[in-house]
């Protein structure tokens, strides 16, 4: 029986495994789940990596890493904790909707310590201070990585930072890093949370690939899959790169769907129209925030043709002043008066016409400037 729900999704499954094979890959190169053998390492990330372990140094207790939706933050903090040495132990929260008690009590759960059934606040804090107390004796640093933790309530936060303040005369027992999308740097500029604020002693705001970057990244996922490098033009690298924002999570999409596509229409690599076509179809449906280019460029041109007939009218106005004001004013002038001081008002009144034809065209200039985007392909930090 034909059954919408199962039709589609089963199309979609086969016409991927098809083309694994049609390309000759090993595995699926661009699924969005996550595998370690796919962990790709920009200069951001490992800028990112290099930041945040200073930031956790001996006498850091707390670091934030935060970006965009789908930018690498679960990577850059599962490369982190792969890369930790035998005196560290680590927990990974993911997805924290908690109260004070369930945080304490996913804490005791990740690190396996013990705690009474229905436990209060008090009992889940002494056991995590005990915990913490034993694995300092012996010579066991403990890092807890919070992901999308701008979804924490500032109580919830504020217990965080009650653990932290367990420690020696040199360092943290417990240390702590945040991860989640810009709110949570806005949530930690309020009031309530500027004792929090101030613990923290690694930030690292992670943005999006470059064109570069893009190119590279896709690369490494082909050859990773045991495909061809050089499957994507350069001209439909620059397009992916364009649509997407270099968000690697969007990068994954349309480049399934362009493969897709591409074997479906028998082509040996996915044309620069089959690109297109596929970053059309997958960014359509993606948040309006990622078509704020189109929106800008809109806005800027209706601009421009406002100001610009603006600019037409004042230089009219200016030049029609020049020819016939001198006359004018003449006339108006009392006939005692000297041919200085008409002189005077004349240059005068041609230098406020002047002025202000030159403040419109500055006002045009500014507006027709086109402003920063959201997603800018730039690199940007903050340290404290």
């Amino acid at each position: 029986l034909y059954c919408e729900q199962w039709y589609f999704p089963l199309i979609v499954i086969i016409g991927q495994h098809m083309y694994k094979e049609y390309f000759g890959f090993v595995e699926m190169p661009f699924s969005i789940v996550p595998n370690s053998r796919y962990l790709f390492l920009s200069q951001r990330h490992q800028e990112a990596m290099q930041n945040l372990q200073a930031g956790l140094g001996e006498g850091g207790g707390f670091a934030m890493l935060t970006g965009e939706v789908g930018t690498g933050k679960t990577t850059v903090a599962k490369a982190m904790l792969s890369s930790l040495d035998n005196q560290t132990q680590a927990g990974l929260i993911l997805n924290p909707t908690f109260s004070n008690t369930d945080l304490l009590e996913a804490i005791c759960d990740e690190f396996e310590v013990e705690y009474p059934e229905r436990a209060s606040l008090k009992q889940l804090s002494q056991a995590i201070h005990y915990f913490l107390l034993d694995s300092h004796a012996e010579g066991i640093q403990t890092l807890l990585v919070i992901d999308e933790a701008q979804h924490l309530a500032a109580d919830v936060l504020e217990q965080l930072r009650l653990l932290t303040n367990l420690e020696t005369d040199s360092r943290k027992l417990l240390k702590v890093l945040l991860v989640g999308q810009p709110e949570l740097q806005q949530h930690l500029q309020t009031t309530q949370l500027r004792q929090l604020a101030q613990r923290i002693t690694g930030r690292y705001h992670l943005l999006p690939l470059n064109t570069e970057e893009t190119g590279k990244y896709i690369a490494f996922r082909l050859e990773t899959a045991g495909g061809e490098q050089m499957l994507f033009s350069n001209r439909s690298i620059k397009l992916i790169a364009q649509y997407t924002h270099g968000i690697p999570r969007l990068i994954n999409l349309v480049c399934d769907k362009a493969l897709q596509l591409a074997f479906h229409d028998g082509e040996k690599t996915p044309s620069t129209e089959t690109v297109n076509r596929s970053c059309q179809q997958i960014m359509a449906f993606q948040a309006d925030v990622y078509h704020v280019e189109k929106q800008h460029a809109v806005t800027v041109a209706s601009k421009l043709l406002k100001y610009a007939g603006l600019a037409t009218l004042s230089i009219g106005l200016a030049l029609t002043t020049f020819n016939f004001a001198p006359s004018y004013i003449d006339a108006w002038l009392s006939t005692n008066t000297s041919n200085e001081a008409k002189t005077e008002v004349l240059a005068h009144a041609q230098r406020l016409l002047v002025e202000d034809t030159s403040k419109l065209a500055a006002e045009a200039n500014l507006a027709a400037e086109p402003k920063p985007s959201k997603f800018a392909l730039q690199i940007g930090r903050a340290h404290v």
